[in-house]
């Protein structure tokens, strides 16, 4: 993978970069501590994945951004065990960062299942170190951008082929394997074998995972055909019954995990407001452009 884009971060595995800001850090109600991005499967290049980070470094400048990007075999052979000891020098930077600053500040942008993937795994093997330095009480914010939707065949495929070659001959027997390889994978998740999206938004939803104190914006879209707005909004119902603070933003135009390039205005100012009103009650919504209270 092209990493030119990506100059100011420092790598610190295959998957995972840190990019350290030049300028100390200020104020909590001004910047985050710390941006952890976790991104999504397919087509998920450092190119397009750069838009984000880049915004992020002029919107907070003070903050450090850790970056993890998602492998398919994260979602489909890894076993969490696995993905958690490929987390450690992430673990190992959120440490070193959060102790080191006062009242340290967590930021959680997670993109599609892939994301939400490694941010679970990610805060599981925080919580389960002996040295845990409370990491729950930092997180002020989650971000689901484009997630979670559901375990349908069909998008599930979809969503696995974005990660095959764009050349051909490639991508066609890219696909005829991985017809009958989803077709696998579904079939066990459906007996119980392997974890489903199901489960997964499940996880997402436990007290335990994210805590009950910080606030959640979902970023979703009615073209989104990897990920259903629908689905998007009952999770969103869900974690409003379970106390939790929701805010959503549903455009009318976008592809999945691309908000960003339909309304980047609309997109980035969810998110600086989200981040404002830490702390704050329960939300609303904004659909199809109209405010609704967030």
């Amino acid at each position: 993978m092209d990493t030119s884009s990506l100059e100011a971060f420092t790598r610190l595995s295959q998957n995972i970069y840190l990019y350290q800001p030049t300028s100390p850090h200020i104020e909590r109600s001004v910047s985050p501590t710390l941006i952890i991005l976790c991104t999504w499967l397919g087509g998920a290049t450092i190119r397009r994945i750069s838009k984000y980070t880049t915004e992020y470094q002029r919107r907070f400048p003070s903050a450090y951004i850790l970056l993890i990007t998602a492998n398919f075999s994260d979602i489909t052979v890894r076993s969490f065990q696995a993905i958690r000891r490929g987390l450690a020098p992430a673990r190992a930077a959120i440490r070193r960062i959060l102790s080191s600053n006062n009242a340290p500040t967590t930021l959680l942008h997670i993109f599609s299942h892939g994301g939400c993937n490694t941010a679970a795994q990610l805060v599981r093997s925080i919580s389960e170190e002996p040295n845990d330095t409370s990491f729950l009480s930092t997180l002020q914010l989650v971000v689901f951008d484009c997630c979670p939707g559901d375990n349908a065949f069909g998008r599930s495929y979809n969503a696995a082929a974005l990660s095959l070659p764009s050349t051909q001959p490639a991508n066609t027997i890219g696909r005829l394997l991985l017809y009958p390889t989803m077709g696998m994978i579904t079939s066990l998740q459906h007996i119980g074998v392997m974890h489903s999206v199901a489960d997964l938004r499940s996880e997402l939803n436990d007290p335990t995972l994210f805590g009950v104190a910080a606030r959640r914006l979902y970023l979703y879209s009615q073209e989104d055909e990897m990920v259903r707005w629908l689905d998007v909004e009952r999770h969103m119902d869900a974690a409003r019954a379970k106390g939790f603070p929701v805010d959503g933003v549903c455009f009318e135009h976008g592809p999945h995990c691309a908000l960003v390039m339909a309304d980047g205005l609309r997109y980035w100012t969810a998110i600086e407001r989200a981040w404002s009103e830490t702390g704050c009650g329960e939300g609303g919504s904004i659909r199809g452009g109209k405010k609704s209270k967030l």
